[in-house]
Parts: structure tokens; C-alpha cells; sequence
């Protein structure tokens, strides 16, 4: 079958993690971008700061260039389509494509075309209107469920975030690694609140954070009771952090307020991946997707994630354990290739 996957620019690979999937799966599968990358908006702003009229023109010359950009983007999108000639439309997210785009898609290649969300699909209110055209709608959390179908889709799937197993594995990691990597406790998440209380009460313990948002007034409480020297790096690609949590004694994760139910995030299934003991906040449906206690361990307020952290760093035996035992599970059931299996045979009866 001949795919034509449509994605976003995504620091975590996610377009080209579920085209390895798919191709892996025997489909031939073309893959384009609906949004700008980050060089290209970069280029747009120093193009409209060069410009020698005021600065009200500048940000008027700036959102004129942001415009046409994606115009272009979207008519290059339908003119794949078109060349392609695809069996299926998989479109990864799609928070910047407009109605027009896609019933212009719709109209020159009359196939499937379905979406799948990994964010709280309620944060852009301007897309709302796109998620009833989509023949097949699969969303990473099941609490927004009931609210999608008051919003007119009709057909709908839970369908959890994964991992890249190619890039989240057990690995030798390097002396050079090794040292630049070693802590008791990584955490690599962009700040928000409550991100900080857990932050807080790490203090007197060897930390590492990677991410954006952490010099913040709001986060310096936080930074100041762990060190300045936790904070590692603004950002942190696929493959260092995989050498991270191959080193790291204990993973922290933190959900965003979005994970509701059950909308467990990638990086839950990618520490597992390596091997990697985690501590996660408690969301009430994780039980569907991992077992805590056995694969990961999940606290239920700061002062609790203190508590667990304690007791995991003094019994390296139990954190192996349960880190092998979260790795088993992820590749079992919580691979990118998993995930493309499902969504395909959802919509078998549509292609």
C-alpha cells in the first residue's frame, strides 16, 4: 500500500519513526511536513529584521512571509498527493493545516485521510473544525474521548504514544558518556509548574536537567535547592538522551497537564526502552498501558517521589529489575511498529 504521511517538524522524530514503521510493515510511504522547520523560521524573522522601515512594518512584513510560507507549504502538500497517488493519508497531529488544504487534498486524491494526535487537541481552537473532516481520528489519551464526539467525529480511537527502539536501547556508553552523562537523578523536561515542587525536594542529591524554561523566575526556587550546576543544557536530541538514560541511576518523569487518563508520553516508553528505572507521576489509567510497581514506579506527590527516590538509589538489584521488566513490556506492545499495526487495521475497512 502507498502512504503519504504527513507530519510536523518534531525534535523527537516522530514522522520518521512511524515511516520506519510503516516501511518495516511492507508500505511504500512518502513523508512531508506541514509546518515550518525551525531554519526556515529562523530565516523568516532575520528576512523581515533586515527590512529599513519601522518596526511595525518589520512584524508586517514578518507575518506576510509566515503566510505565504505556509501557502506554499500546503499547495506542495496537495501536489504530493497528487504525484504520489496514495492508498491512505496519515496525518500526524495537523494543528497548522487549514479546512481549504485539506478538502483540496480530499478532492484530488478521494481516499482515506485520518489523523493522529499525541496533544491535547483542545489547545488549538482553530482546528477544532478539521476533526470531524478526518475519516478515522486516533487520540493518545482516552478523556478526551467524550469530548471529541460532542465535536462531531465519528470515528475514533485511543491510540497511546510509543517508542523508537532503534534509538531508545540498551548501549555501551562511552567513558568520555559516562562522565558527562552520570547522575543519581535525570530529568528532561521544559519547565512548568508543578514541575518545580518535585525539583525542590531533589535537593542534596546529584541531579541533571535538561530543558527549556528552567531559568524562569518561577523555577529558580527549584534550581537553587538542587545547584546551579544541575542544569546540564537547554536541550537534549533522541540520541543523547538516549546515552542519558542508559547512565542515570533513576529517570523522573513528569507529565504535563494534558496526560489526563491515560496519556502516558513518549518519553514513559523511552526510558523503558533502555532498560532504564523511571519514576512517573501516577495518572489514574497507566495501569492499561504498564504496570506500576513491576515495570515502572509511580508516586503520588513530591514529598512521595522523595521517599521512593531514597529507597530505589540504595537498591540498585530492584531498579535493574524493574527496568528490565519495563523494557520487556515496551517491546512487546509500545513500539512505533505496534502502533502503525493498530491504526492500519482501524481503518482496514475504509482503504
Amino acid at each position: 500500500m502507498r502512504i503519504l504521511l504527513i507530519a510536523p517538524h518534531f525534535v523527537g522524530r516522530w514522522a520518521e519513526s512511524n515511516q520506519t514503521a510503516l516501511q518495516s510493515l511492507g508500505h511504500s510511504v512518502r513523508t512531508t511536513y506541514y509546518d515550518r522547520s525551525p531554519i526556515e523560521s529562523r530565516a523568516v524573522r532575520l528576512a523581515a529584521m533586515s527590512a529599513v522601515w519601522s518596526r511595525r512594518s518589520r512584524d508586517t512584513i514578518h507575518t506576510w512571509f509566515l503566510h505565504r510560507l505556509s501557502a506554499l507549504r500546503h499547495r506542495f502538500l496537495v501536489r504530493m498527493a497528487r504525484n504520489f497517488s496514495p492508498n491512505l493519508v496519515i496525518v500526524l497531529k495537523g494543528d497548522s493545516i487549514p479546512m481549504a488544504a485539506l478538502e483540496e487534498l480530499r478532492v484530488y486524491t478521494r481516499i482515506p485521510i485520518v489523523s493522529w494526535w499525541v496533544d491535547d487537541p483542545f489547545r488549538f481552537p482553530e482546528s477544532v473544525e478539521t476533526y470531524s473532516f478526518y475519516d478515522h481520528f486516533f487520540i493518545f489519551d482516552r478523556a478526551y474521548i467524550p469530548q471529541l464526539k460532542m465535536a462531531g467525529v465519528r470515528r475514533l480511537t485511543f491510540l497511546p504514544c510509543a517508542c523508537d527502539t532503534d534509538t531508545y536501547r540498551p548501549m555501551v556508553v562511552s567513558a568520555i558518556d559516562r562522565r558527562r552523562y552520570a547522575c543519581d537523578i535525570a530529568f528532561v523536561a521544559g519547565f512548568f509548574s508543578p514541575r518545580e515542587q518535585i525539583v525542590e525536594k531533589l535537593a542534596g542529591l546529584d541531579v541533571a536537567i535538561w530543558g527549556p524554561g528552567w531559568k524562569l523566575p518561577e523555577a529558580q526556587q527549584a534550581i537553587r535547592a538542587v545547584g546551579r550546576k544541575a542544569l546540564r543544557g537547554r536541550r537534549l536530541d533522541s540520541r543523547r538522551a538516549g546515552r542519558l538514560y542508559n547512565t542515570a541511576k533513576i529517570c523522573i518523569n513528569i507529565h504535563h497537564p494534558q496526560s489526563k487518563f491515560n496519556g502516558l508520553n513518549t518519553r514513559s516508553f523511552e526510558v523503558l526502552a533502555c532498560g532504564a528505572f523511571q519514576l512517573v507521576d501516577h495518572l489514574p489509567g497507566i495501569c492499561e498501558l504498564l504496570l506500576p510497581g513491576e515495570e515502572v514506579v509511580c508516586y503520588e506527590s513530591s514529598d512521595h517521589a522523595r521517599e521512593l527516590t531514597d529507597y530505589y538509589l540504595a537498591r540498585p538489584e530492584a531498579r535493574a529489575e524493574i527496568g528490565l521488566k519495563g523494557r520487556e513490556r515496551v517491546l512487546k506492545e509500545h513500539t512505533y511498529k505496534h502502533r502503525m499495526e493498530s491504526l492500519l487495521a482501524s481503518v482496514a475497512d475504509l482503504v
